[in-house]
């Protein structure tokens, strides 16, 4: 929550940041979403995602696995918030463990 907060995906508009954070160091994959896209993107969907993740890490594929969870969330997001120009924001892709 820490890192949601930290790169301001907390405070978009329509709350329906996502970070995947990973951690190598700790062998950790967690995703961190906005209350609204928690509430309006099915709750499996999160569950599925880390565990696709990790399981991509543990197989050597970790860039198919990261690619496949945001295009999975990025299609899933696109149907509940359509992509609109007035809510565009640009945030950074890279973070610090």
């Amino acid at each position: 929550m820490d890192e949601f907060h930290r790169v301001g995906l907390h405070g978009l508009p329509l709350r329906n940041g996502v970070l995947f954070y990973i951690s190598l160091n700790r062998r950790l994959v967690e995703i961190v979403a906005g209350e609204n896209a928690v509430r309006d993107l099915p709750d499996d969907l999160w569950v599925n995602l880390a565990r696709d993740i990790a399981e991509g890490f543990k197989a050597g594929n970790p860039t198919d696995s990261l690619v496949a969870a945001i295009e999975d969330v990025g299609i899933h997001l696109a149907v509940k918030f359509p992509p609109d120009a007035a809510t565009k924001v640009d945030l950074p892709n890279v973070s610090e463990d």
